[in-house]
């Protein structure tokens, strides 16, 4: 075993598999005291930081860890909480990533100071996509001052900043592709934590998050606030997942990767989210289509995924078809007279909007005799929450901020690099199957806004990386070509193929 550790990094991910299985069997003994599943997952991140630090002795990775798996789990902590404005976020919320954020700002402080240079300044990268980001926070700082409850706006306003420093730090430790890699690998796999906790809500061993009873409790939610966000993260993981797929690996490796995906499907269809599940199929004929177009998939694979697919439907096809025909009890129509709603906040304040965080609060000033007797909530549309929250100004920074981030995506696909494509392409699907959903979701969760800023910070990464080794001289452009051996050199996922994507 020694020897295995000192040899390959590889070694060292099986050792913390390992032990991995302690810290199950720790959870399992948990389960039976009763304990609430946020708790297991503190516990288990907790024991797993500290095995991570044994091994690894790299404090700035662990912290990173640490936030992946906060990203999955949504583990805040609010210091108030009004029932009064339920339908508003919490505030202020000190969460497990704004504390990890806050070490690793620390370290980064240190290590500027003690390079103090012009070449450690010119490091610090911004592009298009973080300019757009800086430009919606103004957009949001606008909001506030016409807002009716600005405490509450500042609030939501703290969470995004939070973010915000995620995305600038990311982009600005991504600087090479073993660092890509290794964000990638701690993206796909921390999603584990959260699957084995929903594999867990679904034999009854711990309960829901979420406060809700009957049968929107029996629905997987995991450690989120409802089954529908829940279905969303994972229907876009899922398409990340895939697409990881295509690249270069070990064989057994891409096994593991494979397992891991259809524990994701299985806890998607427990999550009952239709939405979700739509959005998956979605995110899936993207990747097909530009996979069979860029012939990074030949048809034996989508035979084979038809096969999978057809096994899948048949064996959960009862609670499916259940889901899919069973009388919704007028969820779907409930959300019309939401909507206009919106747009009545929209047209009295179009330019800065009501106020981030306000919608609840002014909710009922804006119901007209043809809304009366509505269902009163949170308008289920991510884009007209924005829009009417943020304003028009705010509005359009976002459309254009996605917009930007599919465009940019699509452009690293053209590129065709064995690395970074499949990367960007899991991004765009997922970012596609997302904003179908958001036409009947709220989408104002922590966990979710945060994933999307995740996404943003890897494309701007890649953007920057191939600009770097586009203007490297040629003979350094074939010493860190996208070759077999440099993917075994820069991490252990990967394998000796020479082929392309899919191989």
């Amino acid at each position: 075993m020694t020897w295995l550790l000192k040899k390959t990094q590889l070694g060292q991910y099986f050792l913390a598999s390992l032990l991995g299985l302690g810290i199950g069997g720790v959870v399992i003994i948990l389960a039976g005291q009763g304990l609430s599943i946020k708790l297991f997952a503190l516990v288990v991140g907790g024991m797993a930081g500290l095995i991570i630090v044994l091994i690894t002795k790299d404090i700035k990775r662990l912290l990173i860890i640490v936030i992946f798996v906060d990203s999955i789990s949504g583990l805040d902590f609010h210091l108030t909480c009004s029932k009064q404005y339920l339908l508003s976020s919490c505030g202020p919320n000190i969460s497990i990533t704004f504390l990890a954020l806050a070490g690793l700002y620390a370290l980064w402080m240190i290590d500027l100071r003690r390079n103090q240079t012009k070449q450690t300044q010119k490091n610090l990268k911004l592009d298009v996509i973080g300019s757009l980001a800086v430009c919606f926070l103004g957009a949001i700082v606008l909001s506030i001052i016409g807002a009716k409850r600005p405490d509450l706006a500042i609030f939501q306003l703290w969470n995004y900043t939070v973010i915000f420093l995620l995305f600038f730090y990311l982009v600005n430790y991504i600087k090479d592709k073993g660092s890509l890699l290794f964000i990638i690998y701690v993206m796909l796999f921390s999603t584990i934590i959260q699957l084995v906790l929903m594999e867990m809500q679904g034999f009854g061993l711990i309960s829901s998050a979420s406060s809700s009873t009957g049968d929107y409790a029996r629905r997987v939610s995991g450690t989120l606030y409802s089954p529908n966000a829940a279905g969303s993260h994972l229907s876009q993981m899922l398409a990340m997942m895939i697409t990881c797929l295509l690249i270069p690996m070990h064989r057994w490796h891409k096994w593991s990767l494979a397992v891991i995906t259809l524990l994701t499907v299985h806890n998607l269809i427990g999550t009952e989210s239709r939405g979700a599940w739509t959005a998956a199929l979605i995110s899936i004929a993207i990747i097909g289509v530009i996979g069979l177009w860029k012939r990074w998939i030949d048809v034996k694979s989508v035979v084979i995924t038809l096969l999978v697919g057809t096994v899948l439907f048949t064996l959960f096809s009862g609670s499916i078809t259940d889901r899919l025909t069973e009388d919704d009890k007028g969820s779907a129509e409930a959300r019309a007279p939401l909507a206009e709603i919106a747009f009545n906040m929209i047209r009295a304040n179009p330019i800065t909007g009501i106020g981030i965080n306000n919608f609840g609060v002014v909710l009922h000033d804006y119901v007209e005799p043809e809304q009366y007797g509505a269902w009163l909530h949170i308008v289920h549309n991510g884009w007209l929450l924005v829009w009417s929250e943020t304003g028009t100004v705010g509005f359009a920074l976002y459309v254009a901020f996605r917009v930007i981030l599919a465009w940019q995506a699509f452009k690293i696909i053209l590129s065709g690099d064995k690395l970074y494509s499949p990367i960007a392409l899991g991004i765009l699907a997922s970012m596609a199957g997302a904003g179908f959903h958001m036409l009947g979701e709220i989408f104002n969760g922590r966990t979710l806004i945060q994933l999307l800023w995740i996404q943003a910070a890897i494309l701007s990464s890649i953007s920057w990386l191939q600009k770097q080794e586009a203007k490297a001289p040629n003979i350094l452009q074939i010493v860190t070509n996208f070759s077999s051996k440099q993917l075994k050199s820069v991490h252990p996922f990967l394998t000796d193929s020479k082929h392309q994507p899919g191989a």
